[in-house]
């Protein structure tokens, strides 16, 4: 095998390593043991060892466990930041080392293994963390996504040795599409390490005064003061999906503002008397405000607004205001009638 070979097949099962080293190492050492792809390197014998194989079953059926658990599978991912990587680089040394290649291969596949797998790894684990926190249909989603990444991992790494090529570009696209998203998957990242604090401060106190929005978005709103305003996390909505900012309530609407790109500011906004019904949830890190209302066209929509726990007590407020489902106080219908604000409960 050449060193462009080499390099070729290091892309593919890094990127796998980073999904699920053990998967990997499995799947590729079952594959040279038993002879299930033609002319695979012989330097890959060394994972169809008895002991390895051993091993990494072992690993794996751990892992499909704990990874179906919410929160569990993040402290896993937690503990696998460094070793999928040096996994991913431990394979490359013995892929290339194996066939002979010269030193300057060698620090090229370490480098491309080390961070093709560190990327592949950043994803799976920070979509798992907001996943956890901001879906709420856990723990169905947890184990989609962990069956989905065995699934890819094991067939990727498998069609590595038989098609390195053909991996190799199914790989780049992966990445490009992992590369695509990670900017917003920081955001929710950000979200979620100000969930977790939030919750901590909860625990001793909580904040009931509304957050005053700046004047960038009291400007949107033509000054008029709001009777009810919240930093929140929005979800679901055309455009400003994922996007931090204040929830008001002012003039009988209800006005989300944002910051886009650091300076320029938008918002969505829609009428009470527009909103069909509202459902408040609760879970550990987050309030969930979810708000169904019909837009400009007459057709049904859903917003989902998330608040920190830390806010918990403006959540409620929000959800009394608007009679949802689930609030101790709001009314029975669940929604708002004629677009009025209901009275506040004593």
């Amino acid at each position: 095998m050449d060193a462009l070979q080499t390099l070729v097949m290091t892309l593919p099962l890094s990127l796998t390593a980073g999904l699920n080293l053990y998967a990997t190492v499995l799947v590729v050492g079952l594959a040279v043991r038993y002879g299930w792809v033609q002319n695979a390197p012989q330097s890959l014998d060394v994972l169809g060892s008895l002991p390895v194989l051993i091993v990494a079953g072992v690993m794996y059926a751990i892992e499909f466990v704990v990874d179906k658990f919410q929160f569990f599978d993040n402290a896993w991912d937690l503990i696998h930041t460094f070793i999928r990587p040096l996994g991913a680089m431990a394979i490359a040394v013995i892929l290339v080392y194996g066939e002979g290649d010269p030193a300057v291969t060698v620090i090229a596949a370490l480098l491309l293994a080390g961070s093709v797998s560190f990327v592949s790894h950043t994803a799976k684990a920070g979509t798992r963390a907001v996943v956890n926190v901001v879906s709420p249909h856990e723990n169905f989603t947890n184990i989609g996504l962990s069956v989905t990444e065995d699934v890819v991992a094991g067939g990727l790494a498998a069609l590595a040795l038989g098609h390195p090529y053909l991996a190799a570009g199914v790989a780049v696209v992966l990445l490009v599409f992992i590369l695509f998203f990670l900017p917003k998957l920081w955001r929710w990242g950000g979200f979620v390490f100000t969930a977790v604090l939030s919750r901590v401060l909860a625990l001793g106190r909580q904040r009931r005064e509304s957050d005053l929005p700046p004047a960038e978005h009291l400007a949107l709103l033509g000054h008029r003061p709001p009777t009810f305003s919240a930093w929140v996390k929005a979800q679901k909505i055309p455009w400003c999906a994922g996007r931090s900012g204040w929830l008001c309530v002012v003039d009988n609407r209800l006005f989300f503002g944002y910051c886009k790109w650091l300076f320029l500011h938008r918002s969505w906004q829609v009428a009470l008397d527009q909103i069909q019904a509202v459902y408040f949830r609760r879970s550990w890190l987050t309030d969930k405000v979810e708000v169904h209302y019909l837009d400009a066209r007459n057709k049904a929509r859903v917003a989902r607004f998330l608040f920190t726990r830390y806010r918990s007590p403006l959540a409620e407020d929000l959800g009394r205001r608007l009679n949802a489902h689930g609030v101790p106080g709001a009314a029975a219908e669940g929604k708002v009638i004629e677009g009025q604000l209901p009275p506040q409960p004593a």
